[in-house]
């Protein structure tokens, strides 16, 4: 597997541009990104042996504003940018014509997050400020907390950054921004009085 050092993420973005699906670390654990279009999702879910080609995958943004060009309702959401960077994935609306499925649903949604990652916000940032990141695993297996758990898993396959040991830990709180009543879908490292506060102060 291609491990490149961090001073070397321009090989990652180049690959990236190319439609081509690389790793990174991130605050939680590694991920697989690719650029949120059909010919690089179809490549991450091909590499992702077993993945339910229709299970969501989130977007990672280096700003809210990153996320109009993608017809992401990002305005909704706002109140909640207190927590980015951070363990926070959003549910909001998004454009099912410039978003392919399954980082958009049928239903017009997908999830949005701010990792807490100084590399990955900087591939993320010039790359365009969006990337559709999954993590870096197969189907069933753990994901992977460093460059090495990447390669055991995908081999030969991905351009992998190094960028350390991913903490892992606690995952992402989940809260739903569809309806007028935001909903906390999963309990994470951010509370449910914590999300609670602070859409009370919205």
């Amino acid at each position: 597997m291609p491990t490149i050092d961090v001073t070397q993420t321009h090989e990652v973005i180049d690959a990236l541009f190319a439609n081509e699906v690389v790793g990174i670390p991130t605050d939680t654990v590694y991920g697989l990104a690719a650029m949120p279009n059909r010919t690089a999702i179809k490549r991450m879910i091909d590499l992702k042996k077993g993945r339910d080609k229709d299970q969501p995958i989130a977007i990672l943004f280096s700003e809210l504003e990153k996320l109009e060009q993608y017809g992401v309702d990002f305005k909704k959401i706002q109140s909640l940018g207190v927590f980015w960077p951070g363990a926070l994935t959003v549910v909001t609306s998004a454009s099912t014509h410039l978003l392919p499925i399954p980082v958009v649903t049928e239903e017009g949604t997908v999830g949005v997050r701010i990792p807490d990652n100084e590399i990955a916000i900087q591939i993320i940032e010039k790359c365009g400020g969006v990337l559709a990141v999954s993590s870096a695993n197969h189907h069933g297996d753990k994901p992977a907390l460093n460059a090495s758990e990447v390669a055991q898993q995908f081999g030969d396959e991905l351009l992998v950054v190094d960028g350390g040991v991913s903490p892992g830990g606690t995952a992402s709180t989940v809260v739903d921004m569809t309806s007028e009543i935001p909903t906390v879908l999963r309990e994470g490292e951010i509370s449910i009085e914590e999300i609670k506060r602070c859409l009370s102060k919205g």
